[in-house]
């Protein structure tokens, strides 16, 4: 009957968009998957990275690693962390050599960001007791000063910056403030008219936001170096 037709025609359309349905869930689930994974295989080639250079294995002693862009198969994931551990496995037997190598690193780091003799006793453990320990400490220290390292070269650059825009202002005010511009002629004069006007206009837009960009990192740094 009709009545009957039109039940099917229901019942297999329904049908269709559960599968549709559970077609697309499967296909987030995928997506998701490979966006962890190659957010695991993009740090575990970091720690990669970091290992060989402390180590300082040559280049032609570097087992070839396939390419995540290539293949993200969990085979990928076992290549990659095998060989972390082979490289876990050489740090520990080379533990002694690289402590003084990485107090060294720590060290031309505190003196170059003024950090004290207080702050980094706190920070590292002293000579003896767990090499490990000690090892751990210091790459902690290592990372945590690279990081004001960076804080630092970024703060200067737009402070340096910002100086610039501060003298090309002052400049444009001097020339603003020159009676003799008046006089000028030419099409140079529209040029250079043209030119401030443009500076003017960067200026009005650069400066302020420069201005809060630096109150937002000075007061972030004084939050986080609060008491040193």
């Amino acid at each position: 009957t009709k009545e009957e037709a039109g039940c099917e025609g229901t019942e297999g359309d329904g049908a269709s968009y559960r599968a549709l349905s559970a077609l697309e869930a499967r296909l987030d689930h995928l997506r998701e998957e490979k966006r962890r994974r190659l957010h695991v295989l993009s740090q575990c080639t970091e720690y990669i990275a970091e290992l060989r250079h402390k180590l300082k294995i040559p280049d032609e002693q570097h087992p070839d690693l396939p390419s995540p862009e290539k293949d993200l198969s969990q085979q990928v994931l076992v290549i990659y962390h095998t060989e972390i551990e082979r490289l876990e496995a050489l740090k520990s037997d080379r533990i002694s050599e690289l402590i003084p190598e990485t107090r060294s690193r720590v060290a031309a780091l505190a003196a170059e960001l003024h950090v004290s003799a207080a702050e980094l006793a706190a920070a590292v453990s002293s000579d003896g007791g767990d090499e490990e320990q000690q090892l751990y400490d210091l790459e902690a220290e290592e990372r945590r000063l690279r990081e004001r390292q960076a804080t630092t070269v970024k703060l200067f650059a737009l402070l340096s910056k910002r100086e610039d825009v501060l003298q090309q202002r002052a400049e444009m005010r001097a020339s603003a403030n020159d009676p003799n511009r008046l006089l000028a002629k030419g099409a140079g004069v529209a040029r250079r008219l043209l030119q401030e006007e443009r500076l003017r206009t960067t200026i009005e837009k650069d400066l302020p936001r420069m201005n809060k960009r630096l109150r937002e990192m000075t007061a972030a740094w004084e939050e986080e170096h609060a008491g040193e």
